[in-house]
């Protein structure tokens, strides 16, 4: 995802953390929150599990051990968000289990934002492909069905949700939702090229 990221938004500064511990991610995205970007893409990847007593997704890092605050309250990140870049535009990549627990039911202080998730809030994520490696697909080869020469978060949730459909059937449903100025914001160069 980020040596695609990095051919289809050159001008995005791009932090990966691979297998990172929970200090490590609470780190990065504290950093990137208070950057005041105009816009932020945080992409989570990994298992996910539902919180019993509150219904939020959580992902296991490195570190991650019995104690259910050692792992990654992904449900937390758009409150965070709200509280430490309220005029930024933040869109979410989930790709885990069970992401759309991810949405929030009631959008919060943040003006602007949007979320992609891998399955609904009570849905299995496959891989072969995953979202990750079809996001990444689409943003290295563009979307065929966008006229235009950016594609919007949008255009590349509807697209990812049409491929994995077919690879993968009703057995994982992409979901997406978020405000419209999030959801028509360019986000990357369609790299479409038709041959």
């Amino acid at each position: 995802m980020t040596e695609a990221l990095a051919v289809a938004a050159p001008w995005m500064s791009l932090t990966s953390l691979l297998n990172p511990t929970l200090e490590m991610a609470r780190e990065a995205i504290s950093r990137a929150f208070a950057s005041q970007s105009e816009l932020l893409v945080v992409h989570v990847t990994g298992h996910g599990v539902v919180a019993q007593n509150t219904g939020s997704l959580l992902v296991p890092l490195a570190d991650t051990n019995e104690d259910p605050t050692s792992l990654l309250n992904v449900g937390e990140l758009l409150p965070q968000a709200a509280q430490a870049s309220s005029g930024s535009t933040v869109i979410l990549i989930v790709d885990t289990a069970f992401a759309g627990s991810a949405i929030p039911q009631v959008p919060q202080k943040l003006e602007h934002w949007f979320v992609l998730a891998a399955s609904d809030a009570r849905g299995m994520a496959f891989d072969k492909p995953s979202l990750t490696a079809v996001l990444a697909q689409l943003f290295r080869g563009g979307v065929a069905s966008c006229p235009y020469p950016m594609v919007t978060a949008a255009d590349l949730a509807k697209e990812a949700r049409e491929i994995l459909l077919k690879v993968h059937g009703g057995r994982q449903h992409v979901t997406w939702s978020g405000v419209q100025g999030a959801s028509t914001l360019a986000l990357a160069y369609n790299n479409w090229r038709d041959d």
